[in-house]
């Protein structure tokens, strides 16, 4: 469904915006840019939490599981 949008911008980028794109296709542009965007946002919104969760590794890769088994059975025995 399609929402009406009111957006400002300076009137060099309105006038470059109207002679390279057709009437038309003005809002599949403008769409497809917004939504490229909120994907990258929602991407790194994800990425935020997802290191967070990492805790002992947050700051260095991910070792294989062997050396994350290792790890785990020194902290539990010392």
């Amino acid at each position: 469904m399609m929402k009406e949008m009111t957006i400002a911008v300076d009137e060099d980028i309105y006038v470059e915006l109207k002679h390279m794109i057709e009437k038309n296709a003005i809002n599949d542009f403008l769409g497809s840019l917004m939504r490229t965007h909120l994907v990258q946002k929602k991407t790194n919104v994800a990425r935020r939490s997802l290191q967070s969760f990492y805790g002992a590794f947050q700051d260095e890769p991910i070792p294989d599981k062997v050396e994350i088994r290792r790890r785990f059975h020194e902290k539990s025995f010392n």
